[in-house]
């Protein structure tokens, strides 16, 4: 083809050319078969997008065995940490409260592996995980053939994913790592214990983010930090109930699951008196409806520290919103309308199945009257009794100190997973104008809906001049990152303060080089996390992590060991020449955020990290801010929705098409 479009005014030079273009045939055909090899390499592999493969690790390390209530565990120690997996905290029948797990000893269990997730669908986002060339041979491979592993986990969600183990029912199990020698010592080291995001609907406590290959955190590596991980049941199984069953039964996996560390902990050296609990996304949600729970007001508490990032205490449904879900169940299930969800329809359901009820719920028919987020926490008067934002101001996290942190464009990962397009401005503010004048439940509660829309996007075209955002959509991220991530965020640190509480809020603006989007220079929701918690090593990062990533990642890390271990909260005076003992000399101390919304910056350029008032900083969140603490009043009065019910009828207002 390439030849026929040559044209030449001699035979010679046409000759020529076609040579070339004979040459340049055969490069894309070395090039073609080498793609194809890669792709039939790919089919064959075994390959584990999401979960820490241990089999190299467990083959070279030494055993170690820890001693629990129901036996003894035997994992291995890497490098001077002691691994431990899949260890079960408690057991759940379908619908119901977990309980305790029956021991086996004399027995010892194998804790070498991860347990079994939770039944979900597939996270595209673990597909960060692989290598670069990896990652790029399967979307070629998807874009030339629409089949390869990336159409079983797109295009058939209901078939089990290739990030294995498999997906069962008896998924509640932790992990735990820790110093090597603190194993049956009685060390008393703090606790950090990490809850996975991923929406309600998907995760594990075993996903590559979360630690390196070999099972290693820095915190138990260098800073003497007892690591704790965990899965809780997801989706139908996690937040549906039916009759005989109970409401929030993820939620209650998680208190099972601290109150699993409170009794356990100190065989591994952990102190369950310092148990800091730290959540991303879903997980920092889950961390608000624990509060909201009473967790942290027992005696003792199930924690007295917690790191909140990328979510607030703004995602719990009422009763009444709860039970729409399950008439859309019921409806996809052919129950009719009066017939109550029994356990007894979900009985012919297997793993497969229940993923694509669940994913069922994520088509227009049910996402236009249900929202981005349908499954998740309830307010159902027994386990949760408040909205999680009110349970604060009324005391539930007394005694607790707390970190709240976001990225800077929180919304780009979600515009990019539901393929979300804002061609204009005049789209821009159409979605505002629904916004603050639905009949169905405005997220803005104001007498002149126009004058709020006018001045919003005032607001946020002067934030796109001050900050270069050319395109439609740079700016409704600007706008939907505030709504949904940071204004919430500032409201549950105003909330923590105004009761008497100690709050820090730092925001991550440095944009890690992740390949794939690396064109975007964008802080995305989730990017946080592998710098959080150290592990840099990711093949999406290791590749291109700049000095500045690695930077960010040790202030960040040792301020959060700093803080899990009880010790006053300090930052780096510089960035230049971290680690050695000038810099240690200079570290300052991190301000609280208080009466001045003191927030810290970590971005792209600056020397140290920046300390600014958010509110001041940033006047498009201070907007966005002002207009949800009116909305809450305007509610209160009207008894309309309650404001921190209403995220995922945001979602749905703003980010639906227009034609909606």
């Amino acid at each position: 083809v390439i030849s026929m479009t040559v044209r030449s005014r001699s035979p010679a030079r046409r000759h020529h050319r076609h040579c070339r273009c004979g040459g340049v045939l055969a490069g894309l055909s070395v090039l073609c078969a080498a793609l194809i090899a890669a792709c039939v390499t790919e089919e064959l592999a075994t390959v584990r997008p999401s979960v820490v493969d241990a089999d190299d690790a467990v083959r070279t390390a030494r055993t170690v065995v820890a001693s629990t209530e129901a036996g003894d565990v035997r994992g291995f120690e890497h490098d001077g940490v002691a691994v431990f997996r899949g260890i079960p905290f408690a057991h759940a029948e379908r619908f119901q409260p977990p309980r305790r797990v029956p021991p086996w000893r004399p027995d010892e269990r194998d804790a070498t592996r991860f347990g079994p997730l939770a039944p979900q669908k597939p996270s595209h986002v673990v597909y960060l995980s692989l290598p670069p060339w990896r990652l790029v041979v399967r979307l070629l491979w998807y874009a030339l053939t629409r089949s390869g592993p990336l159409a079983r986990d797109w295009r058939e969600p209901a078939a089990v994913p290739d990030d294995a183990p498999r997906h069962e029912h008896e998924c509640l199990t932790v992990n735990v790592a820790t110093p090597a020698g603190a194993v049956g010592a009685r060390a008393h080291l703090p606790v950090l214990v990490f809850i996975h995001g991923g929406g309600f609907v998907t995760g594990g406590g075993g996903m590559r983010m979360y630690a390196d290959a070999n099972g290693r955190t820095p915190y138990a590596a260098h800073h003497g930090v007892t690591v704790v991980t965990f899965n809780y049941r997801l989706g139908l199984l996690g937040f549906l109930k039916v009759a005989g069953g109970t409401y929030n039964n993820g939620v209650r996996d998680q208190l099972a699951a601290l109150e699993w560390v409170q009794r356990n902990i100190a065989a591994f050296g952990g102190d369950a008196r310092r148990v800091t609990v730290m959540g991303n996304s879903a997980g920092a949600m889950s961390v608000a409806a624990l509060l909201a729970a009473g967790a942290a007001q027992r005696t003792p508490p199930l924690f007295t520290r917690a790191i909140l990032q990328s979510g607030a205490a703004h995602n719990a449904l009422s009763v009444a919103q709860a039970q729409r879900v399950a008439r859309h169940v019921r409806a996809e299930l052919h129950v009719s309308a009066d017939t109550p969800l029994a356990v007894a329809h979900f009985e012919r359901l297997g793993d497969a199945e229940f993923i694509a009820l669940g994913n069922a719920l994520d088509a227009p028919r049910h996402a236009n009257a249900l929202g981005l987020m349908p499954l998740q926490p309830v307010v159902d008067g027994t386990l949760i009794a408040q909205q999680p934002l009110d349970a604060v101001r009324h005391g539930a996290a007394r005694g607790v100190e707390f970190i709240v942190a976001t990225t800077a464009d929180e919304y780009v990962l979600l515009m990019l997973a539901k393929a979300d397009v804002v061609l204009s401005d005049a789209e821009i503010a159409a979605r505002v104008r629904r916004c603050t004048a639905s009949s169905h439940g405005a997220l803005f509660v104001h007498d002149n809906a126009t004058h709020v829309e006018h001045s919003l996007m005032q607001l946020l075209h002067a934030h796109a001049a001050q900050h270069g955002l050319v395109l439609p959509q740079q700016r409704y991220n600007a706008l939907m990152t505030r709504v949904v991530f940071a204004a919430p965020a500032a409201l549950l640190a105003e909330a923590i303060e105004a009761a008497g509480g100690v709050v820090y809020r730092w925001r991550l603006d440095h944009a890690p080089p992740v390949p794939l989007f690396a064109p975007m220079r964008a802080a995305l929701h989730g990017v946080e996390v592998p710098l959080t918690l150290g592990v840099v090593e990711q093949p999406w990062l290791a590749a291109t992590a700049t000095e500045r990533t690695l930077n960010v990642t040790r202030a960040v890390v040792r301020a959060y060991a700093e803080f899990v271990s009880g010790e006053p909260l300090r930052l780096p005076a510089r960035f230049d020449g971290m680690g050695d003992a000038a810099a240690e000399r200079e570290r300052v101390p991190w301000p609280r955020y208080g009466q001045h919304h003191t927030t810290v910056l970590f971005d792209d350029h600056s020397p140290r990290p920046v300390v600014v008032d958010m509110l001041a900083h940033d006047a498009l969140e201070r907007a966005v801010v002002d207009l949800r603490r009116h909305s809450r009043r305007a509610v209160g009065a009207g008894n309309i929705f309650r404001t921190e019910a209403l995220t995922h009828t945001l979602e749905q207002l703003l980010a639906a098409p227009l034609g909606e």
